[in-house]
């Protein structure tokens, strides 16, 4: 009898110790809540919601915070969980059907099937369709599948016939390299592909290889790639004939120790790397082989964002803490300009295409209040910083428009992908171009290309 009583008080105490910290995180939320810090509130209600999914409070209260947010989606799966439990709860029922209005309004054009992309080996000759009218469109990529849409998130295409990897930055009037396959070397075989824009045709440019090659290409017939497997590891170009076919491999940049990227620069490449053991991770500027320049300072380097400018461009720098900022500097006027002042523990970057402005998307974590993130733009003719945006989702990436009218980037909460859009002279309130809950847009970019 005395041990049913110790376990009953064991009990009964560590009921009311799980109790306070469902309370204790309720009351965290509201507090978020009340302050607008919806992510923050978020991660509490969910939390609660794990052990107490009848409580309609707190489904409405997370419903309300996604539509904050603008997941009206989201939302409406909330709302729709408090009515499973309530049928006639007045909070779920209005906000079910604000919900479902803001969806409807979200809807745009019927997403549409590319035209038929063709794939074609090397060597087979392939026939190009005809070009329909030149069109400036926004690309991404969602789980190896190739989307484009126009600038406002209309008419968004599909290319569903091919299964692409990861994308390089398309050049004008020619495509994409693509690479597929396992990542790290000698685990899987893996395929590098050329789709070439002009035709709609998608040409097999290595197949099978074990090792990795990192492809970015400078022209329409050129590409080059570090091969790091068991052959060893050494940076190549190599020049592509009409079928797709590598007709030489000229080493142009010799070995390096440690080599961590190629970028492609407006007439160069862009390596990351070291070329012995003992100096730190450099960006290294070639063009035709030969080295122009390499960043300077002191520290770590492991990020290049190159403007339409060879002498001008971004090194994002990494302290011994792990804090990033970018350094912008101007090899013409020796300017030197760093964004933001302090560091940050993510960090995204990009020049507008004229190269007269600088956005950065800079986030921190804060172990109680979570991610936080300023994005702010640099005008690199007076120097002066404005913040945009503030948020707390992670910015993933950045493309600002050829008229400096908008800003493009990916948002990434809980593993929510989603495409949105900034006017850089508005009032600061996103426009969300995609809809698509539980998805990853991991690429974006803009392209003018032939529009089918």
């Amino acid at each position: 009898m005395k041990q049913f009583f110790l376990l009953w008080v064991l009990f009964f105490h560590s009921s009311l110790s799980f109790s306070d910290s469902l309370q204790e995180r309720y009351t965290r939320a509201v507090e978020w809540e009340s302050r607008g810090k919806f992510v923050h509130a978020l991660k509490e209600y969910r939390e609660i919601l794990k052990f107490r999914p009848q409580s309609t409070e707190i489904s409405n209260r997370a419903a309300s915070c996604f539509e904050r947010l603008g997941y009206h989606e989201l939302a409406l799966r909330y709302y729709e969980k408090s009515l499973e439990y309530a049928p006639r709860n007045a909070k779920a029922l209005a906000g079910k059907a604000r919900a479902e209005l803001a969806l409807a309004s979200m809807v745009r054009e019927e997403e549409q099937e590319s035209r038929g992309v063709e794939i074609v080996l090397p060597g087979q000759e392939t026939k190009a369709p005809a070009v329909e009218e030149t069109q400036s469109r926004l690309w991404f990529s969602r789980e190896g599948v190739l989307y484009t849409m126009l600038r406002n998130g209309s008419s968004q295409r599909r290319y569903s016939e091919v299964q692409f990897g990861w994308l390089d930055r398309p050049v004008p009037g020619f495509g994409w390299l693509s690479t597929t396959g396992g990542a790290g070397s000698g685990q899987k075989d893996r395929d590098i592909q050329w789709f070439d824009g002009r035709t709609g045709t998608l040409y097999q440019v290595l197949s099978s290889t074990k090792d990795d090659y990192n492809p970015v290409y400078l022209s329409g017939s050129h590409f080059h790639f570090l091969r790091s497997g068991a052959s060893g590891g050494q940076w190549l170009e190599a020049e592509l004939s009409s079928e797709g076919r590598i007709l030489s491999e000229t080493s142009v940049i010799g070995d390096f120790q440690d080599a961590r990227g190629l970028i492609p620069g407006p007439e160069g490449l862009w390596v990351l790397g070291r070329r012995n053991p003992i100096e730190p991770i450099k960006a290294w500027y070639f063009h035709q082989g030969e080295l122009l320049r390499k960043s300077p300072g002191s520290g770590e380097d492991d990020g290049v964002v190159p403007s339409s400018q060879a002498v001008l461009y971004a090194i994002r720098r990494v302290d011994p803490l792990l804090k990033r900022n970018f350094l912008i500097l101007n090899e013409t006027n020796g300017k030197r300009l760093s964004l933001p002042q302090e560091g940050v523990d993510l960090l995204e970057g990009s020049f507008d295409p004229k190269s007269t402005f600088f956005f950065a998307a800079a986030s921190v974590k804060d172990p109680a209040e979570g991610w936080a993130t300023r994005l702010m733009a640099l005008n690199l003719t007076n120097s002066e910083q404005r913040v945009l945006l503030k948020t707390n989702f992670l910015i993933r990436s950045l493309v600002v428009d050829e008229g400096l009218d908008w800003i493009y980037y990916l948002t990434d909460y809980d593993g929510n992908f989603e495409v949105y859009r900034l006017a850089i002279q508005g009032d600061g309130t996103p426009e969300r171009l995609t809809l698509s809950p539980d998805q990853n847009e991991l690429q974006l970019g803009i392209w003018t290309f032939p529009s089918f």
